[in-house]
């Protein structure tokens, strides 16, 4: 997504698919993208990562209505 979120524009707040694109004002120092922090995201990822997201759609799939 780069820099942006996203915010919904809907009345009544709900999510009907309008948004805005708005800056995040998120920024990440050079040095947390490279060397010692890199690897342990590399890490995590690899071995965590596709097993949580499955569970949380599987929670998200349990939910009626949606």
């Amino acid at each position: 997504m780069g820099r942006y979120v996203f915010t919904n524009v809907s009345q009544g707040h709900a999510w009907r698919g309008r948004v805005r694109r708005e800056n995040s004002g998120v920024y990440i120092p050079d040095e947390m993208l490279q060397g010692a922090s890199t690897a342990a995201f590399d890490r995590i990822v690899g071995s965590e990562l596709e097993a949580q997201v499955s569970h949380e759609i599987g929670l998200l799939r349990s939910i009626s209505g949606l």
